[in-house]
């Protein structure tokens, strides 16, 4: 039987294939890179964090990061259907790094960027933060240096982090 509240499943959702070259240097030297897969949650689809071998990954355990290459050899094995399917690769924030995440989530429509969200992508260029697209294209990532140790917060369609979590990574700059 099954629950008329339910809400119906989209279609599982697709992800551009990362372009390595646009992602920053500093970035793929570091040790915080994992990949994810698209996996449905009850009512939405959510971005699972896994090792380059397809088991879980913690965004607050290193053991289970790795470094770029192996993450991106680990997503092209799974794009060749050696083993389960990856959607992309990931980056990991911790204590131990100097970065701030910043996802800006539908603020972008084709190549409009939304009102709200311009004066955060301007103060993020000045600052010289890396800046890409998300796997929605809807969305925006900034990555950039600042002060460590809040918890983190989300505000509508705007969150900020600087531990414990991971980004998407597209190489796709804004």
């Amino acid at each position: 039987m099954t629950d008329p509240h339910a809400k119906t499943r989209p279609d599982r959702p697709s992800a551009p294939p990362p372009r390595v070259d646009g992602i920053p240097a500093e970035l793929q030297a570091r040790a915080q890179w994992l990949v994810w897969v698209y996996s449905w949650d009850k009512n939405k689809w959510t971005k699972v964090p896994k090792t380059p071998h397809g088991r879980l990954a913690s965004t607050t355990d290193p053991s289970t990061w790795s470094t770029f290459d192996e993450a991106l050899r680990g997503y092209q094995r799974a794009s060749n259907r050696h083993f389960g399917r990856l959607d992309g690769i990931g980056f990991v924030t911790c204590d131990a790094d100097p970065y701030v995440l910043i996802d800006l989530d539908h603020c972008v429509d084709g190549k409009t960027v939304r009102p709200w969200a311009r004066p955060i992508i301007a103060m993020a260029k000045k600052e010289g933060a890396y800046i890409e697209r998300s796997p929605s294209l809807s969305g925006v990532h900034i990555i950039g240096k600042g002060p460590q140790g809040a918890p983190g917060a989300k505000r509508h369609d705007a969150e900020l982090y600087c531990r414990d979590r991971f980004f998407t990574i597209t190489g796709m700059p804004l």
